[in-house]
């Protein structure tokens, strides 16, 4: 496989990811911009790129369960691009939350 040494960012989708719990798609166009008021995404988006490219969030914290939808199992990040040659790549990271057993006392 040729290394990639560009690349252009098509769209995201993100499952149980913050405060999306179905599956939410957006696309880019040649340029995007990413706007809105306090609270409607930015953040979320910034932090689901990072997350998909390199398994961190925005702020580069390594611990993502945070970013799991709270009500949620796990969570799921789509980045779809392309690369130099315009050929279409898709990466999928996921994360299964595994809760740690409940201690259980013997009542005597």
């Amino acid at each position: 496989m040729e290394q990639i040494t560009a690349m252009k960012i098509k769209g995201v989708t993100f499952t149980d990811f913050r405060n999306h719990k179905a599956p939410q798609s957006y696309t880019f166009g040649d340029i995007s911009y990413i706007t809105g008021h306090n609270g409607t995404g930015k953040t979320t988006m910034a932090h689901g790129i990072c997350y998909a490219l390199y398994g961190v969030s925005y702020y580069g914290e390594q611990k993502i369960e945070r970013l799991m939808n709270e009500k949620a199992a796990g969570t799921q990040v789509q980045l779809d691009f392309t690369d130099q040659n315009g050929t279409t790549h898709t990466l999928i990271l996921s994360l299964i939350h595994i809760s740690e057993p409940t201690r259980r006392t013997p009542i005597s």
